[in-house]
């Protein structure tokens, strides 16, 4: 699946037009996103920003072995089309890989440290 993010824009033949970052985060949590083009600047950020994207993308890409799309920036803001650019190289360069969750332990039986605590 290509999605197209930008809330302003129609997104090119063959891709899917999405228009919030929460939105594309949904779609890439299936992990089905072969490619992903995104646009610096969504409103006033109350749905989430490209920076929170690529955040949530890099944490999944790097514990969950969520697969690494193609990113686009294509941002008409010159300064934010080159930062952004930079962090989807980075993100491009990522390794898949799978972190098992942390699970809490069980709470123990009250005594049973001082039970197998040596004695002195």
């Amino acid at each position: 699946m290509k999605i197209f993010l930008d809330n302003m824009r129609d997104a090119p033949e063959g891709w899917l037009a999405v228009h919030w970052p929460d939105d594309a985060i949904l779609l890439l949590a299936q992990g089905e996103v072969t490619e992903l083009s995104v646009d610096h600047e969504f409103g006033r950020g109350l749905r989430g920003t490209a920076d929170t994207l690529f955040d949530w993308l890099t944490t999944a890409i790097t514990t969950r072995a969520l697969p690494v799309p193609k990113l686009i920036v294509h941002s008409s803001n010159s300064t934010q089309q080159a930062r952004l650019q930079a962090r989807a190289d980075e993100i491009a360069q990522l390794t898949p890989v799978w972190v098992e969750p942390v699970r809490a332990k069980k709470p123990g039986k009250p005594g049973k440290d001082a039970e197998s605590a040596p004695s002195a």
